[in-house]
C-alpha cells in the first residue's frame, strides 16, 4: 500500500509541497479516493453561470467538486447510503459521485432548462417545499447565494414562504440560508452537511438564527477558509470557505472541536486545493500544535466548538498566544464582567456625498469669504491612524436651507459651482460610463444636485462633539492592529468611516475608550470574535457594540488614577514611545 510521506522542515513545520500521494492512500481507516489530475496545475478550477445573478446559478469545477467529496466523511461503506444534492446544477457532483460507485442519490434542479449526461433521474423543482420521504447521510454541494438586493420577485416570493413555514430566518436573509436548514432537517443522525459557500454568514448578524439552528442539530466538523486564495477563478471571486456540519443530537458529540484549515493568497507548486487536501489527510488528531506550510500560506489548527450564535469567527487562537506577548481575548472578556463599548458610546456610520471628487476642495486659497464658510472638515479612512490622525481633507457643504435654488449657488459659489458642474452629469468632464451628481442614488429622497445625498447620523455627531474614529472595514491580517483615531475639533467622518460618540452621561474619557479599543487584548477580540471576512474587520454598529469594555470605578482610587494616566497619555501620544506605556497601564487595569 502506498503511504503518504510527510516532510518537515528543520522548524518542525511541514513541507507541503514535498509530500507524496498514493494513488489511494489509507485514511481514517478506508481506502481514499486519489486525486485527479484536474487538481493537477494548469487545469480548470474555475466557476460558470449563465443564471448567476437571477437564480444564484453557478456550476462548480470538476476539480472543486472531486475535492469536497474527498473532504467529507463519506467511505466505501456507504455506496448504498442516501446522498443529497439539493442545488445540482449541472449535475458535476452528482457525476463525481456516480464515478465513485454511489448510487442512492437525490438531485434537485430548478431550472429544467439545465442539460447534464448523469445516471441519476434529476428532480426538476424547488428543493426547499418538495415533499422527501427520507433521511440522508450526506448533503453536498454548491448552493445558490443571492442576497436579499439581488434577488427577483420569484426569489424574494420563495424566501418569504419558506420564512413564514420555518421561521428560522428572516426575508432580508441570504437565499443560501434555506438550503442550509432543510438540508440539515433531512440528514440522518451522524449526516453530514458539506457546502461550498461565502464566509460571510459565519459572522453576519442575519445569520444568527441560522447559527442558532445549526447549533442546535449539531455541530461544525471542518471550516476551510480560503480567504482571498481564489478557488473560483475570475468569474466569481469571492471569500470562500468549505465547511463539514455534522448532525447529532448528542450533546456529547456536539462539544468536539472544529478543525480549521486556513489558505493565504500566495503562489502554489501544487494547486491550492490539492496543497490542502496534504494538509488535511496528513495528520489526525493533534497535540495542541500548529500546523505551517514552510511558505506560512496554509495552516492547520483546532478552535473550540462554537458555544454561541453571535459569531463563528475562526481564528488561529493557539499560533498567537505562542507568542508570549499576545493577550487572550478571554482577558479583556473577564475585565470587561459582561459589560461593552455600546453601553458607553453612540455609534454611527458617516455621511454620503454620492460622489466624493466632486465635492473635494485641494485649493482653498482661491475661495471667496462665503465659500470658506461653507467648508466641511472630513475625515477619511485612509488618514486614520492609531489614537490620532493625519490630514484632514475640505469639502463643499451647500446643505443649507438658505440655499434654495441653483442661481444662489452659481451667484454665491461661484467656485463651488464650477467645480460641481464638472461632474453634474455623467460623460461630460468625467469618464464617460461614470455617474453624475443628477444620477446619484438618493434614498428615495429629494435632493438638490449640488447637495450631500445622506446626511446620516449628523445631528448625534455634531460637528464640535469629541469623536472616535475607524474605518469601516479594516485590513489587520498584515500588521496586527486596528485603527481607532481620537478626534476633536469641528471634524465629521466620511462613509468609509464609522464614528463612536461618548454618551453625554459616560463617565469614562474619549482618550481612554480610545486607548482601550487601541489595546492589544481588544486586537486579540476583534480577531477571534469580530465580525471579519478574510484578513478584513467589519466595524459597523452591531460588531463594535459587542466589544468588552472595562468600565472604571471611580470610586476606587487605583482605577481613577491609572484611567487619569492613559487619559493624558493619549492626549500627548506619541506613537514612538506612548502606546507601551498606555499597554502596560490597560493591563494593570485588566487584573484588577
Amino acid at each position: 500500500m502506498d503511504q503518504r510521506v510527510l516532510v518537515l522542515d528543520p522548524a518542525g513545520r511541514i513541507d507541503a509541497t514535498s509530500m507524496t500521494v498514493g494513488p489511494e492512500p489509507e485514511v481514517l481507516g478506508f481506502r481514499r479516493f486519489s486525486l485527479r489530475n484536474s487538481l493537477r496545475p494548469g487545469s480548470q478550477n474555475t466557476i460558470v453561470g449563465d443564471k448567476s445573478k437571477s437564480m444564484g446559478q453557478v456550476f462548480t469545477s470538476e476539480a472543486l467538486v472531486d475535492f469536497m467529496v474527498m473532504m467529507s466523511t463519506l467511505t466505501p461503506e456507504d455506496k448504498a447510503k442516501g446522498i443529497l444534492e439539493p442545488s445540482a446544477g449541472n449535475g458535476r457532483f452528482v457525476k463525481d459521485l456516480e464515478g465513485k460507485g454511489y448510487s442512492n442519490i437525490t438531485a434537485f434542479e430548478i431550472d429544467g432548462e439545465v442539460a447534464n449526461d448523469c445516471d441519476t433521474q434529476f428532480r426538476f423543482e424547488d428543493f426547499l417545499f418538495a415533499e422527501i420521504n427520507q433521511r440522508f447521510r450526506l448533503s453536498i454541494g454548491n448552493p445558490p447565494y443571492i442576497r436579499r438586493k439581488n434577488m427577483d420577485e420569484k426569489l424574494q416570493a420563495i424566501m418569504t414562504r419558506f420564512v413564514k413555514e420555518y421561521g428560522v430566518v428572516n426575508t432580508l436573509s441570504d437565499f443560501s440560508y434555506p438550503f442550509f436548514i432543510r438540508s440539515i432537517e433531512l440528514l440522518e443522525e451522524g449526516g453530514e452537511l458539506m457546502f461550498v459557500t461565502p464566509s460571510y454568514w459565519l459572522t453576519t448578524v442575519h445569520g444568527k438564527n441560522m447559527r442558532q439552528f445549526m447549533q442546535d442539530h449539531g455541530y461544525m466538523r471542518l471550516i476551510m477558509k480560503f480567504n482571498e486564495a481564489n478557488i473560483f477563478g475570475s468569474e466569481a471571486s469571492i471569500d470562500a470557505i468549505i465547511f463539514s456540519f455534522i448532525r447529532t443530537d448528542d450533546e456529547e458529540e456536539k462539544r468536539k472541536e472544529v478543525e480549521i484549515i486556513n489558505v493565504s493568497k500566495g503562489d502554489y507548486k501544487d494547486s491550492i486545493l490539492e496543497t490542502a487536501l496534504h494538509f488535511h489527510q496528513g495528520f489526525f488528531g493533534h497535540d495542541d500544535s500548529i500546523l505551517h506550510d514552510n511558505n506560512g500560506r496554509i495552516s492547520r489548527f483546532f478552535i473550540p466548538q462554537f458555544d454561541d450564535a453571535e459569531s463563528w469567527a475562526v481564528y488561529d487562537i493557539q499560533s498567537n498566544l505562542d507568542d508570549p506577548n499576545t493577550i487572550s481575548p478571554d482577558v479583556i472578556e473577564n475585565a470587561a464582567q459582561g459589560a461593552t463599548i455600546g453601553e458607553v458610546v453612540e455609534i454611527g456610520n458617516g455621511l454620503v456625498t454620492g460622489k466624493d471628487k466632486a465635492f473635494r476642495i485641494e485649493d482653498t486659497a482661491i475661495l471667496n469669504a462665503k465659500e470658506k464658510k461653507h467648508l466641511m472638515q472630513i475625515m477619511k479612512a485612509k488618514d486614520l491612524k492609531k489614537y490620532n490622525h493625519g490630514k484632514r481633507t475640505a469639502y463643499i457643504w451647500l446643505n443649507d436651507a438658505e440655499i434654495k435654488d441653483e442661481e444662489t449657488v452659481k451667484s454665491d459659489f461661484p467656485n463651488f459651482y464650477a467645480q460641481l458642474s464638472n461632474y453634474r452629469v455623467g460623460g461630460s468632464k468625467i469618464k464617460p460610463k461614470q455617474k453624475g451628481l443628477e444620477e446619484r442614488y438618493l434614498y428615495n429622497r429629494d435632493i438638490k444636485w449640488w447637495e450631500w445625498v445622506f446626511l446620516r447620523n449628523r445631528e448625534w455627531m455634531q460637528p464640535h462633539r469629541v469623536k472616535i474614529m475607524c474605518p469601516c472595514k479594516e485590513r489587520h491580517d498584515n500588521k496586527g492592529f486596528v485603527r481607532f483615531s481620537l478626534i476633536k475639533g469641528d471634524v465629521m467622518p466620511l462613509q468609509d468611516v464609522t464614528a463612536l460618540v461618548p454618551f453625554k452621561e459616560t463617565e469614562e474619557s474619549a482618550e481612554y475608550i480610545t486607548a482601550w479599543l487601541n489595546s492589544e487584548g481588544v486586537y486579540s477580540w476583534l480577531a477571534a470574535k469580530g465580525h471579519g471576512r478574510g484578513g478584513v474587520l467589519e466595524f459597523s454598529e452591531a460588531p463594535l457594540m459587542r466589544i468588552p469594555f472595562k468600565r472604571i470605578d471611580f470610586d476606587n482610587p487605583d482605577e481613577k488614577e491609572i484611567h487619569d494616566k492613559i487619559t493624558s497619555l493619549v492626549d500627548n501620544y506619541n506613537e514612538k514611545t506612548t502606546h507601551d506605556e498606555i499597554q502596560a497601564l490597560i493591563e494593570v487595569l485588566n487584573k484588577m
